[in-house]
Formats: C-alpha cells, structure tokens, sequence
C-alpha cells in the first residue's frame, strides 16, 4: 500500500471520504443518490445524501474525515500529505456542523468502527473501481451487503 504515487493516494483518500460519508447517511438510514469522486463544482469528491436532521447530519459530516482517520490508525498513514488531506478535505464538513464538532466526530466513529468498516472499505472499493469515478445509491447498498 505504501507504493501509491500520489494521484493514486488522493483518489484513495476522496473515495474514503465520500465513502464515510454514504456509509454514515445508509446506517442512519438516509438515503444516498451517489458518490463521485470526480472533480466537480470545485470539491475532489461529493456524496449527495438525504437528510435535513443537523444531529444527524453532523454525524455524516464527521463521517468522511473519521473514515480517512480510521484507515490510517488501521492500514498505517500513506506518505502524501495526510495531514494536508485531513485539514483542507473535511475543512468544510467541519465549518457545516450545526453541533459540537467532537460529538459528532464520536458519533461518526462509532458508527464506522464497531462492525461497519468492512462495508466502508467495500463502498471505497466500489468507487475505486468505478469506471467514472462515481457510483449511485443502489451500488452503495450492495456493497454495504456484500461479504467477501
């Protein structure tokens, strides 16, 4: 894993990303339209999800940068500029929460950790492999199912 060039380590950490995000909003039971990890409207990624509950909404926010941190506490930080990542990619996820930043962090954690974060990496893969960069609701679900 630590042979990535950067480009491949920057998709890795938007699809993580947006990844969190849809597996925090289908846990919750929001629905998820898409993820793409395509530049679009000045952002690396977007996961378009359904929600307008700001406890819960805080929850999915949090959800892309707990995935990238998880994973790096996991598989071991990849060289590139993590931190760099981590500061600008959920800059603004942090600045939307409606509540306590830390709370939702914990919320987003517990979600992804205990029992979920195969699925999260299955909805990275899924977006990873994706022939445009980006994947719709139906395709999150199965890969949130899918067993290896």
């Amino acid at each position: 894993m630590l042979n990535f060039s950067k480009h491949e380590n920057d998709r890795l950490y938007t699809a993580l990303h947006e990844s969190g995000h849809a597996v925090c909003a289908r846990l919750l039971g929001f629905n998820v339209a898409r993820i793409s990890i395509r530049k679009e409207e000045g952002a690396d990624g977007r996961c378009d999800y359904d929600t307008s509950d700001s406890l819960h909404n805080d929850t999915i926010l949090m959800g892309g940068l707990t995935a990238c941190v998880l994973y790096d506490e996991i598989h071991g930080t990849l060289p590139f500029g993590v931190l760099e990542y981590h500061e600008n990619g959920a800059r603004e996820d942090i600045m939307s929460t409606r509540g306590p930043v830390e709370a939702a962090y914990k919320r987003a954690r517990k979600l992804l950790l205990y029992g979920n974060y195969d699925a999260l990496e299955r909805v990275t893969m899924a977006v990873l492999r994706s022939r445009f960069g980006v994947i719709v609701g139906s395709e999150v679900d199965r890969a949130m199912r899918k067993k290896s």
